[in-house]
């Protein structure tokens, strides 16, 4: 596989941020291909990067596209966050009311029971200790996030949407 836009998209945001993170993103393609008009080579991601290599003011032409392109740069990041906010919603949609969630939510504490009374309970041997901790830790963090989704503030909204009869709940 050839390098992607993601690639270039971290190569650039040190020198600028914005345009690194659109890059990144889904936008990847038509921002990169406005990197390889500022700096005059093929709109593809290998071109780009050798451009970078090769020119020493490569970052300051990208540096200056951000700064020129403000407006269009601010579009394409409400388009990114409006885009990622309508996929969590098109999930939280098409899941809503289904047993998955709160099943995935109860397996998820109990492997932290489990894995809490396991961590205390027996000794680790000290070669999978890290191992343990990450594990552990990935767990948790999993469990946690299905705690948001019942607790936290789109779940709380979704209730309340729901109580009140709004169109879509």
């Amino acid at each position: 596989m050839g390098i992607s836009w993601e690639k270039v998209g971290r190569a650039v945001a040190d020198a600028a941020p914005i345009i690194g993170s659109l890059a990144a993103g889904p936008a990847g393609g038509a921002v990169g291909a406005l990197i390889a008009q500022r700096l005059g080579t093929a709109s593809d991601p290998e071109a780009v990067l050798e451009a970078m290599k090769s020119d020493p003011d490569a970052l300051l032409k990208i540096r200056q596209l951000e700064h020129d392109e403000r407006e269009s740069v601010r579009n394409w990041q409400t388009m990114t966050l409006q885009a990622e906010l309508a996929d969590v919603a098109s999930a939280r949609a098409a899941h809503k009311d289904h047993w998955m969630p709160s099943v995935l939510t109860v397996i998820l504490g109990l492997m932290v029971v489990v894995l809490g009374y396991g961590l205390f309970a027996s000794p680790i041997p000290a070669e999978n200790k890290d191992m343990a901790v990450y594990i552990f830790g990935s767990i948790v963090t999993l469990f946690s996030s299905a705690v948001t989704y019942w607790i936290g503030t789109s779940r709380s909204s979704y209730n309340k949407d729901k109580l009140l009869g709004l169109p879509g709940q």
